[in-house]
């Protein structure tokens, strides 16, 4: 059955974009560098098992428990809750959730390799700067600035669909910076248009229609068959006269899937 983990954040730019100020629309980037990763996590040191990303944690350091007489995983992002325990004696990917709709961390498992005992290892996580966006100048703080760009939702699964899909900004910018998000005008499976440059509005895209918050206001998007894509933009602008610097700069898409 599909999972959090099936469904991927892609680049724009083309098949083998690699480089985020190229993700401008056009073709989805189908490279393993073209992914949007959200943070970092070490090797948990349990055999079997591969972190692949990293979501919606605080920084710091987790506990990932296995269990080997029931073959399930339990996360306990850094300064959350230990979530519930997740089936992963089948080889395929996974999310492991912490406690209260806490963070999540996203494993490959090789079901053979896993160990024959107990383990829990700790997993340090960490934000992954400049994913989205470049840094602002001083001459864009200065005069303002609108920067935009093309990415991909995309269900990776290879049977199972994903429905009732949306998305939002889950937690703007700390910084003068805002974000916003609108559903590409394309249907699905195609190509986003590519614009002239990352400060060139994507035509007939409308970011202020609904400044998406929560899941009630949430963006809806086509279902997702399996191995199915729906580009997305992303916005944001920098107001002119900004002159409070912020150090890493961080905001948080919120989605929703069903499967």
């Amino acid at each position: 059955m599909a999972n959090l983990a099936d469904f991927l954040v892609r680049l724009s730019g083309g098949l083998s974009n690699t480089d985020k100020d190229l993700a401008l629309g056009g073709a989805m980037s189908t490279v393993s560098g073209g992914r949007v990763l959200s943070q970092t996590a070490t090797d948990p040191a349990i055999t079997g098992v591969t972190v692949n990303d990293a979501m919606g944690n605080s920084e710091g350091v987790g506990t990932l428990t296995f269990s080997a007489s029931a073959s399930t995983l339990r996360w306990s992002p850094p300064g959350g809750t230990t979530g519930d325990a997740v089936d992963v004696s089948v080889t395929g990917v996974y999310a492991i959730q912490g406690g209260s709709n806490g963070g999540v961390i996203l494993v490959t498992i090789s079901s053979g390799l896993l160990p024959g005992s107990d383990a829990s290892k700790s997993v340090t996580i960490a934000n992954i700067l400049n994913n989205v966006f470049d840094d602002v100048t001083k001459t864009e703080s200065r005069d303002g600035v609108f920067d935009y760009r093309g990415l991909y939702f995309e269900n990776a699964h290879a049977s199972d669909s994903m429905v009732d899909i949306k998305f939002w900004v889950a937690v703007n910018t700390p910084g003068a910076d805002v974000i916003q998000v609108a559903d590409g005008v394309q249907a699905i499976n195609v190509a986003l248009a590519t614009i002239a440059d990352q400060n060139t509005a994507p035509a007939t895209v409308d970011f202020d229609a609904a400044n998406p918050v929560d899941y009630a206001s949430g963006i809806a998007i086509t279902d997702l068959d399996f191995g199915d894509y729906e580009g997305f933009w992303v916005k944001r602008t920098v107001a002119a006269g900004t002159d409070s610097p912020q150090l890493e700069n961080t905001f948080r898409l919120g989605f929703r899937i069903y499967v």
